[in-house]
């Protein structure tokens, strides 16, 4: 088609103690760096990212307590997912060394927010460079390709969710406190949308996909995102009207993403023209090892189970104790 992709990614993560598996600190600490001067591990982590050539952008807390986000430059096709692969193994490695885990696990606290993914992309111009997202004559300074592009990521949305949700807790994260929408919409500066699109009206003009979880595999997210996207441009899809707000309470004129991973593989399969661009052989493979983790998990009794019910002699007549 003629066309650069750049990308970049953003991973959340919670920074945890090594023994006690709890967070470093407590409380809301959103947007700040306050508690990053009393975390010497941090300074550590930043000049590993460094040396190694990760071009870092800016750090801070995130909205869950020890929550973390360290942002990086994009890069152009597979250098951006490369990029984000070395980040997420040394984050891990030095904060491992250092006595804590940093876990890029969807929901690991029932009580607390999700760790997201969210990809950021626009479309270049092989030649020119120029970003084709952007027409100062269009509606929110979007060209018609990049309204495509939106679509395709809304219409093959489903299929889209066991490579950037790739794990039964993964749709733990999409439900509240979260700002990730189970919604099918796209609205300008919305962080209640799927897809929030940074309307700079400039060469920065971009959108940011936010559905995917901070587990997920760079690559995979990348290659989802942008096969629905180009699946868009090409059957030349008209974007649908924007969300306004509303990706976190629901609308019923909204379609929802799977609730589940067990959805989400069926809408895969379903998807015949994303499973063509993706590759049979691997999505047919892809399908097949998810499958069986999700029976290893549908057959693993959790805690919950047991202490919930395992007094009970009737779970309907809950009075009745054993």
């Amino acid at each position: 088609m003629g066309f650069d992709v750049m990308m970049g990614q953003e991973f959340e993560f919670y920074l945890l103690d090594w023994e006690t598996r709890q967070p470093v600190f407590e409380g809301f600490h959103a947007f700040n760096t306050l508690r990053n001067q009393y975390l010497p591990i941090i300074d550590t982590l930043l000049d590993h990212l460094i040396a190694s050539g990760v071009d870092l952008i800016d750090h801070s807390c995130e909205y869950g307590p020890g929550q973390m986000e360290i942002n990086y430059g994009p890069a152009i096709g597979m250098k951006a997912a490369d990029k984000s692969f070395f980040f997420k193994h040394i984050v891990k490695e030095v904060c491992q060394r250092a006595g804590y885990l940093a876990t890029f696990m969807s929901r690991p606290f029932s009580d607390q927010c999700g760790c997201g993914c969210h990809v950021h992309v626009c479309l270049l111009d092989k030649d020119s460079g120029r970003n084709i997202f952007l027409d100062l004559d269009g509606e929110n300074g979007l060209s018609s390709t990049a309204k495509s592009f939106i679509q395709g990521i809304l219409e093959h949305g489903p299929g889209m969710m066991p490579l950037i949700a790739p794990t039964p807790n993964c749709y733990r994260r999409y439900l509240p406190p979260t700002f990730v929408s189970m919604y099918r919409g796209w609205g300008v500066q919305d962080r209640t949308a799927m897809v929030r699109v940074k309307a700079s009206q400039d060469e920065n003009t971009h959108i940011e996909m936010r559905a995917a979880s901070s587990v997920s595999n760079p690559y995979l997210s990348a290659a989802a995102t942008v096969a629905a996207g180009l699946l868009g441009i090409k059957r030349g899809l008209k974007l649908q009207p924007p969300i306004e707000g509303q990706g976190l309470h629901g609308d019923r004129d909204f379609p929802m993403l799977p609730q589940t991973l067990d959805e989400a593989l069926v809408a895969l399969s379903a998807d015949q023209d994303l499973c063509e661009i993706l590759g049979e052989d691997f999505v047919r493979v892809f399908t097949a090892v998810k499958q069986a983790e999700l029976n290893r998990f549908k057959a693993h009794v959790t805690d919950w189970e047991k202490t919930s019910t395992w007094r009970f002699i009737n779970l309907i007549g809950a009075a009745h104790l054993s």
